[in-house]
């Protein structure tokens, strides 16, 4: 699977995924009692340039989808809890509205053992691992799996089993994790 950037990477995956975006969107409009889906056609939204990183849209203050593209050397995806900022008039702090999520996730302790057992990991950035027990604003922590890219003339190749790989666990066990969290708030 040959990308030239994270544009490029998250047009892709969306369409590798093809109907499973429209699977996911419906659950989060079915959960969340949202009059419409954001889009049925992509999990992943890119929408700034610059970025290294993209989301589920409509993840800006819940438990997140990431795909990421770092440092031109690998992919990374997976479940983030994201306390940076809240896009809209602050009702709670960012960790407030993630705090629930975390404590789901952590009172479920057969998901992190699953994950883990799958060789996902944690990343952060501005925390410490023990901060899902408390989370504190401008944070974020991914529950994620990182596969190595190798540099060609144009663009960027990943292994198609380690693509493939990717879009599976996306449908399947991050998937099944995401609703574990949801359904235990």
């Amino acid at each position: 699977m040959i990308f030239r950037n994270i544009e490029d990477l998250t047009e892709q995956t969306n369409q590798g995924l093809g109907n499973f975006c429209s699977v996911f969107q419906y659950y989060r409009k079915f959960f969340f009692d949202l009059n419409r889906v954001s889009s049925r056609t992509i999990l992943f939204k890119f929408n700034e340039t610059g970025r290294d990183w993209v989301i589920n849209p409509g993840g800006g203050v819940e438990l997140q989808y990431q795909l990421v593209f770092r440092e031109n050397r690998y992919v990374m995806y997976g479940l983030g809890f994201n306390t940076q900022k809240v896009p809209f008039k602050h009702k709670k702090s960012p960790a407030g509205y993630m705090q629930p999520y975390a404590d789901s996730y952590l009172s479920q302790p057969d998901l992190e053992k699953n994950l883990l057992k799958n060789k996902f990991n944690y990343h952060y950035h501005n925390s410490t691992q023990n901060s899902l027990k408390k989370l504190i604003d401008n944070q974020y922590i991914l529950i994620g799996k990182q596969i190595n890219v190798t540099r060609i003339q144009n663009g960027f190749e990943m292994k198609k089993a380690d693509f493939d790989m990717m879009l599976s666990e996306i449908r399947g066990l991050l998937f099944e994790t995401y609703k574990a969290v949801l359904d235990g708030l």
